[in-house]
């Protein structure tokens, strides 16, 4: 019979035998004990990593939460701010039932930066400031925002072409505005001013033509004076250039 493994063979009595086979089996027990404590520390730090993933997951559900709970906060200031704003276009409308949309809009607004005007505001800005003037016009919109900038009406009639002769677009704007004068306030008169410009010719980006040469009759080369026939009121201060010429200066003609 085979001997068990940390027995000997040689043995002399039954205790020595007996003492031998115990330490056989503390053997096994110590190797079993040593591949229990490999699977305590296995099933450790599995744990461990468990848990770090649980801790990380509910980190991670708290800032959901949180950010739940702000998105919440701000959709309410949001509805609550779209029922103040409903109330005051209602209250605008309600008031001043000649306000159009884009006026109202304006109102509401802390700056009128890129908002887009109807073309009836900008028809009736326009109309506005000839009566007004530049400044008093500049001054009106900042008091009460309700028609367009200076700069922007400019814009507005950036399409007008002011070649050399009459301006027959300026005159169809003049048409509009003054429509709604006394009639005291369309008495005019014809003004002439000449003004002195830089020689040279340079190309029109809005014609797509080179400008700078003499336009008056018997003229001939690179202009040197203007000439601007502008409409004056009388009762009421307005102007408006309605044709321009170019021409020599005096001693060159």
């Amino acid at each position: 019979m085979d001997a068990p493994q940390g027995t000997s063979v040689f043995c002399i009595n039954a205790v020595e035998i007996h003492f031998f086979s115990q330490a056989s089996r503390v053997l096994a027990l110590q190797r079993l004990l040593k591949r229990q404590e490999n699977e305590i520390r296995r099933l450790t730090e599995e744990g461990e990593a468990k848990s770090k993933a649980i801790q990380l997951l509910e980190r991670k559900l708290s800032v959901k939460n949180a950010i739940h709970r702000k998105y919440n906060l701000l959709k309410s200031a949001f509805d609550r701010l779209k029922t103040t704003h409903e109330e005051c276009c209602k209250s605008l409308r309600e008031r001043f039932s000649w306000l159009r949309q884009d006026q109202i809009t304006a109102l509401l607004r802390k700056s009128t930066r890129g908002l887009k005007w109807s073309a009836e505001t900008l028809r009736d800005g326009l109309m506005l400031k000839m009566r007004c003037g530049t400044s008093g016009f500049a001054q009106l919109v900042k008091m009460v925002p309700i028609y367009p900038a200076v700069r922007s009406l400019q814009s507005y009639v950036q399409f007008v072409q002011f070649r050399c002769g009459i301006l027959e677009d300026i005159l169809t704007l003049m048409e509009v505005a003054v429509a709604s004068f006394k009639d005291q306030e369309k008495d005019c008169h014809l003004t002439l001013d000449e003004l002195a410009i830089e020689p040279g010719e340079r190309l029109d980006f809005s014609t797509k033509q080179w400008v700078g040469a003499a336009t008056l009759p018997s003229h001939i080369g690179i202009a040197e004076k203007g000439l601007v026939l502008l409409l004056a009121g009388v009762s009421r201060r307005w102007k408006q250039v309605v044709r321009v010429a170019t021409h020599l200066a005096p001693s060159k003609k």
